[in-house]
């Protein structure tokens, strides 16, 4: 069985990236705020488990999600965030492939809900 992009399609849903816009103040402390809508991916995301990431990310594994994204034309870059389910995730890795990305995101803990 070969991996396709129309596989689980009755699990897969919309999800909105959203790309930084950095702002200044008026002491010149610069803050990314995320507001605008960068793109949409159609996918499934599943919990982060190889000994790869485990190893890489140590606990913060628990707090990983990943996905298979064929969208080639989705603009989504590392720092990115995501909203899966309610809470703002955080673009860590992009690993590209011949014909799809491996994205990995984990949950940002100071910022709330999206």
């Amino acid at each position: 069985m070969t991996l396709t992009e129309d596989k689980f399609e009755d699990l897969k849903a919309d999800y909105v990236v959203y790309g930084p816009i950095t702002t200044t103040d008026a002491y010149g402390n610069e803050t990314a705020v995320y507001s605008f809508p960068k793109a949409v991916l159609h996918t499934m995301w599943r919990p982060v488990s190889d000994e790869a990431s485990v190893a890489l990310y140590g606990a913060d594994v628990k707090t990983m999600r990943e996905a298979v994204i064929y969208d080639t034309a989705a603009d989504v870059d590392v720092l990115d965030q995501v909203a899966i389910d309610g809470e703002r995730y955080e673009v860590v890795s992009i690993k590209y492939y011949n014909t799809h990305r491996l994205l990995k995101v984990r949950r940002v803990h100071n910022g709330g809900t999206v």
